[in-house]
């Protein structure tokens, strides 16, 4: 199969882009590098079923076409993400992600390609839905604009890929990620697991923004990238908006001192309040977990790798 994956040298990017490789497929990344470097293409950049293009994947350049018309599978995972960076920029974060994703789609509607896409959302959509279904009730806090550009980017995301669908007849499902972590994470402040994980080794103290009492699951992006292929192979999930994440919830708290104990650390485990971490009196969801009912009705899958397992491969690869 012929692969396009947008957003190509991200974790995930990366991620898939190996997983066809390895299936035999080729595969052709698009990113414009901005948020990161080649490093995660770096054991696959000679494959020769592999090229990456360097470009902003708002601009719907020649090469950009043609690879999306010839696709039998298309990725659209490239977006600007992490608290940190999305507070410092909100309009590029709005206008970026909403951008990209009607580049892809318009291409795909006027190429008349016969592609598979995925378009990337978030659980971030939900603001704190409790074992959320896909059918919850959306929500947009009045007045807090500042946190809001990337959920409210992945809600215009979604319903943009719905109307294609119905309207244009393309082939796309919509995959709600929850916090995927993995080896061969290396992304901004705001994305704990790595961050923690170097610090603990180095024995600097680590920060847990507010309470520490939040819980969150964590999916590893081995059953992320295998949730992804297999709901693209799945013929009803034409059109549908499907949660792919893990259940195994733990509190941030916990997390710290789990990661601190794994790398046999003397680190401080900080508190720090919102105001001081993100300079804003920063709403924080305090419970979230997907519901996988959905995930598992259409494709028979669920997450497998446990949390201790995804931890000890970090910390093992981090400290080599």
């Amino acid at each position: 199969m012929r692969i396009v994956i947008t957003g190509g040298a991200g974790f995930i990017g990366s991620s898939l882009a190996k997983f066809h490789l390895e299936r035999g497929d080729s595969v052709i990344a698009f990113d414009s590098l901005i948020s990161g470097g080649k490093q995660s293409l770096a054991t696959i950049s000679e494959h020769p079923h592999f090229c990456l293009v360097e470009q902003d994947i708002c601009r719907p350049t020649p090469e950009l076409r043609e690879a999306i018309a010839s696709a039998d599978r298309v990725y659209h995972m490239a977006a600007i993400l992490g608290q940190h960076v999305v507070l410092r920029d909100p309009i590029g974060t709005l206008s970026q992600n909403i951008a990209s994703c009607e580049t892809v789609l318009r291409i795909m509607d006027e190429e008349k390609s016969k592609a598979r896409l995925a378009i990337a959302s978030s659980s971030a959509v939900y603001f704190g839905e409790l074992f959320a279904t896909e059918e919850a009730l959306l929500t947009i806090p009045s007045g807090e604009w500042k946190q809001q550009p990337y959920r409210l980017s992945k809600i215009i995301n979604e319903v943009m890929a719905l109307s294609y669908v119905h309207e244009k007849g393309i082939f796309c499902v919509i995959p709600r990620l929850s916090n995927i972590t993995g080896i061969g994470q290396n992304t901004p402040k705001g994305i704990i697991m790595p961050h923690w994980i170097k610090k603990a080794i180095k024995g600097e103290p680590l920060q847990v923004y507010g309470t520490g009492q939040q819980l969150r699951t964590f999916c590893n992006v081995r059953d992320i990238v295998q949730g992804l292929h297999l709901l693209l192979e799945t013929d009803r999930a034409n059109g549908e908006i499907v949660n792919l994440g893990s259940e195994e919830e733990i509190s941030l708290i916990d997390l710290a001192r789990k990661i601190k104990a794994l790398c046999n650390s003397h680190s401080r485990i900080e508190l720090i309040p919102y105001k001081q971490a993100y300079g804003i009196e920063y709403t924080e969801i305090m419970r979230a977990r997907p519901n996988l009912a959905k995930l598992e009705k259409l494709t028979g899958f669920r997450p497998a790798v446990k949390l201790e397992e995804t931890l000890k491969e970090m910390v093992d690869s981090y400290a080599l």
